[in-house]
C-alpha cells in the first residue's frame, strides 16, 4: 500500500454494543507481516479513538416462530425439501430495545 492510496478494511467480529454513548477504537498499523508470524512491529497507534454514537441496541430475547403463510411443499419434487417452503411467511421475535419506542413504531433491521 502507498501513500494515499484507497483501501477497504473489514472488521471482524464486531459486537452488538451493551451500553449507549460514543463508541471507542484502537487503531494499530503494523510494519511487517508473515504467514509464521504474524503481524510484527507496530509502525503507529491510536487508543481509545472517538467513533460513532450509539444511541441505543436491541437483542432478541429467545427463539422466535415462523409460520408459513402459503406453503408451496407440494411443489417440491426432489425429496429433500426444506423445512419451510413458501411464498409468504411471518416471522416473530421478542426484543429488547435501549431506547424509548413509541407504540406503533416501526424498527428496520439491515
Amino acid at each position: 500500500i502507498t501513500a494515499s492510496e484507497e483501501v477497504t478494511v473489514i472488521l471482524t467480529p464486531l459486537q452488538n454494543p451493551s451500553v449507549n454513548g460514543v463508541s471507542s477504537w484502537t487503531v494499530t498499523t503494523y510494519k511487517y507481516w508473515n504467514s509464521i508470524q504474524g503481524l510484527r512491529y507496530i509502525s503507529s497507534q491510536i487508543l481509545t479513538a472517538p467513533g460513532f454514537s450509539v444511541l441505543g441496541f436491541v437483542s432478541a430475547q429467545g427463539i422466535g416462530s415462523l409460520t408459513v403463510l402459503e406453503d408451496q411443499s407440494s411443489d417440491c419434487l426432489s425429496g429433500e425439501c426444506p423445512a419451510y417452503f413458501g411464498d409468504t411467511a411471518s416471522l416473530n421475535f421478542a426484543f429488547q430495545n435501549s431506547v424509548a419506542t413509541p407504540v406503533g413504531s416501526t424498527l428496520n433491521f439491515v
